[in-house]
């Protein structure tokens, strides 16, 4: 599971969202819709750790997710990088479970 927690994103004055607060269970499929200039990049960003959030945080299962952590594997609901993705966006997979199956 990925956790955010509190989450506010803001440049200079202008606040993108404050105090999101949401759990993404493996194996579901969301979505995430606004305008254009709402924040949507930005907080899919804070979600693979690629910016930071002004405040809050954002856990997977096992712990904090790093920097450089793309996700959580469907299989062994290991947290997984990047490097490790069979194939980039689609697969949910680490290469390990991947390869395995």
């Amino acid at each position: 599971m990925l956790s955010v927690s509190n989450v506010t994103m803001r440049y200079g004055a202008k606040i993108l969202f404050e105090d999101v607060s949401v759990s993404f269970v493996p194996g579901r499929r969301y979505g995430l819709t606004g305008p254009n200039g709402s924040g949507k990049s930005t907080f899919m960003k804070i979600l693979t750790g690629e910016l930071e959030s002004f405040l809050g945080e954002v856990e997977a299962a096992l712990g904090r997710l790093d920097e450089g952590t793309f996700g959580i594997c469907e299989s062994c609901q290991q947290p997984i990088s990047a490097e490790r993705l069979e194939a980039l966006p689609t697969a949910r997979r680490c290469m390990a479970c991947a390869a395995s199956a």
